[in-house]
């Protein structure tokens, strides 16, 4: 292994020490410092040295890092690099702030790509809602199932199955119910066949060893 390859495995090493991470702060290779402003253990003080850097990559990499402070990223959203603000703009991790800035930025580009990127957050959280919603309607019902020593029907069932579908994809709330349910026997015949499809399809099919009880 040449130096380079060495230094630069040790740039992204979260284990790697901060008096190490200094040193390779100031590497003649981009690419090194480029992997030190990604590694999250780099202290915010080589963080905040690195978003002031001479290569563009390196501070877009600043503005990835999740331990990047809020101070330093808002100096990034200034930066004098459209390829910079750009990547911030792409950031779906930065604040609703900081998006709404870029969104405004003289970039046409950058714009652009902050409002969509505040679009795609919004949706996403309005997305997590309506599932954690359905997540709980689901729960609340087969609660009452066990506490009233019932069985689930068909209808109820199917009624569950789209719920738990409507979103797309399954919560690990839900796999959770769902396994709960046909391995203590919750389900009359028809109306484990309808979880039983949900199960082999993968909608369902990652494993969740707690219960709900």
């Amino acid at each position: 292994m040449n130096t380079i390859s060495k230094f630069y495995l040790q740039a992204g090493r979260t284990s790697t020490s901060p008096e190490i991470l200094a040193i390779l702060t100031n590497a003649v290779s981009e690419k090194i410092r480029a992997h030190v402003a990604e590694n999250r253990s780099t202290p915010v003080h080589l963080l905040q040295i690195l978003s002031r850097d001479k290569c563009a990559d390196v501070r877009i990499a600043v503005g990835y890092n999740s331990a990047t402070p809020a101070t330093v990223l808002w100096m990034l959203a200034f930066d004098r690099s459209p390829d910079v603000r750009l990547s911030m703009a792409e950031n779906h991790n930065l604040s609703p702030s900081l998006l709404i800035w870029l969104a405004g930025d003289e970039n046409p580009y950058v714009a652009l790509r902050a409002q969509r990127t505040l679009v795609t957050n919004d949706h996403k959280a309005i997305r997590k809602e309506e599932s954690n919603v359905s997540s709980t309607t689901i729960e609340r019902r087969l609660r009452r199932v066990l506490n009233k020593n019932e069985r689930l029907g068909k209808s109820d069932a199917r009624r569950l199955h789209e719920l738990i579908l409507e979103g797309g994809s399954s919560s690990g709330t839900e796999r959770k119910i769902v396994r709960y349910a046909i391995e203590n026997h919750l389900l009359d015949d028809p109306a484990f066949e309808v979880f039983l499809d949900l199960y082999l399809h993968n909608h369902l099919g990652q494993s969740d060893e707690r219960s709900i009880a």
